[in-house]
């Protein structure tokens, strides 16, 4: 079964954008292997864009936490959220179906309240000065952890309206 199964894309784009609307998170919803089903991305800062616009910060940066998160939503089954590799926060919610992990719904890119990115790992991976990485780490937003929490609660009771709606 794939993600598409249950909505057509454009209901699952209408839902990424409900999530970044709502929460100001990089919203992304994805099939079990971490293939975005979308093709449309809403950034919630100007690292992430810049990062993900660099084949250098997608595979430096956001490919190997992408596997990660594929790996813990496969294995634990369960949302989870959790820090990337720069430590921004990555929250997912997997959306499982007849005990199948069919994909995950979920977002990133607020930086928990009291943590500190990475900054020096931006600035080796993709070779920017470190006034350009202060500057772009500028416009992310910070969260507490009540928020990451409400989020999280968010989106597992939509992904288990949608199963239960279209499975």
């Amino acid at each position: 079964m794939k993600m598409t199964d249950l909505m057509p894309v454009e209901q699952w784009l209408e839902l990424e954008r409900e999530l970044f609307e709502k929460f100001n998170i990089n919203a992304e919803v994805v099939e079990e292997d971490g293939k975005r089903v979308t093709n449309k991305r809403l950034w919630c800062n100007e690292l992430c864009k810049a990062i993900r616009s660099s084949d250098k910060g997608t595979s430096g940066i956001c490919a190997p936490s992408g596997q990660e998160f594929v790996r813990l939503t496969r294995e634990e089954r369960k949302p989870f959220i959790e820090e990337c590799d720069i430590c921004l926060t990555k929250i997912n919610v997997p959306v499982i179906v007849n005990d199948e992990v069919v994909g995950a719904v979920g977002g990133c890119g607020p930086l928990l309240e009291g943590e500190e990115m990475e900054e020096f790992m931006v600035q080796v991976t993709m070779g920017m000065k470190e006034e350009e990485v202060a500057k772009l780490a500028e416009t992310i937003p910070t969260v507490s952890q009540d928020q990451l929490d409400e989020i999280k609660a968010y989106i597992e009771k939509r992904v288990a309206d949608i199963v239960a709606a279209n499975a």
